[in-house]
């Protein structure tokens, strides 16, 4: 699975639980979980992800979806 498919499904997943930010959180966590910039992430968004990335991005996801807030999750 490439960035761009799975930033979009991170989205999809903060949207349906009604994250107000979520295009911004569903970026940041991205970011975060790949230890990446933002402008990684757009030039190089067919690079394929890894399963554990994957998962590590889920989990943050999961948690997001549980209301807690960004900063407690990203540490920032």
């Amino acid at each position: 699975m490439n960035l761009k498919l799975v930033l979009k499904q991170g989205m999809a997943a903060l949207r349906a639980a009604n994250i107000a930010t979520y295009q911004l959180d569903a970026r940041l966590l991205l970011q975060f979980a790949l230890s990446k910039t933002y402008e990684e992430l757009i030039f190089h968004d067919d690079e394929i992800i890894s399963i554990t990335d994957f998962n590590n991005y889920q989990q943050l996801l999961n948690r997001r979806v549980k209301h807690e807030p960004i900063a407690y999750i990203i540490s920032k």
